[in-house]
């Protein structure tokens, strides 16, 4: 065949150690994205959450554009209403200080800003940050070091948040249960 893939990789055994906890805590981050996402579109299904929601979301918060780049009418709030509450639910990820905080005031009156550990929650955003986008090895010197204690205490972290998130959300919401 023209294009062969099949290649190997070999790791060290030290470095394996490495890899398997970088990839940990990146599950894990993804994880705590995906909860806090969940959490807010699933509350967009009891009309009462959906009411505070529209009623109090920032300006700034608002789309203004389609996800195609055209702008968005001013009948397209009335008639579209619920695409764009889709599109303002599209998460802006890493924003736990900011536009995600601002997301679950308008829907549930609290701010994620107030956690008590929001520093080590940014803390990790930036660890991530650097491991996604510029890697944990440049020219030999490690950039991130990921270790066990790292990702042990991002669980422990992650755990203390989902608490905060479900003390915070008004009795009104409704357990989410899976089928």
């Amino acid at each position: 065949p023209a294009f062969q893939t099949t290649s190997r990789l070999r790791v060290r055994g030290s470095e394996l150690s490495k890899l398997l906890f970088q990839y940990a805590f990146l599950r894990l981050f993804t994880a705590v994205e995906v909860y806090l996402q969940d959490t807010l579109a699933y509350a967009m299904t009891d009309p009462a959450r959906f009411g505070s929601f529209s009623e109090n979301l920032r300006e700034d918060d608002i789309p203004t554009r389609w996800p195609d780049g055209t702008k968005i009418r001013t009948v397209d709030y009335a008639r579209r209403w619920g695409e764009v509450v889709a599109m303002t639910l599209r998460f802006p990820y890493h924003e736990f200080e900011g536009r995600v905080s601002h997301r679950y005031r308008a829907c549930f009156g609290f701010d994620l800003a107030k956690f008590p550990k929001l520093d080590r929650l940014i803390y990790f955003r930036n660890v991530r940050h650097r491991l996604v986008h510029q890697g944990s090895i440049r020219l030999g010197v490690p950039l991130v070091d990921i270790s066990r204690a790292h990702v042990v205490e991002f669980v422990r972290l992650s755990l203390e948040l989902a608490a905060f998130v479900e003390n915070g959300k008004p009795s009104t919401v409704p357990a989410r249960t899976e089928p």
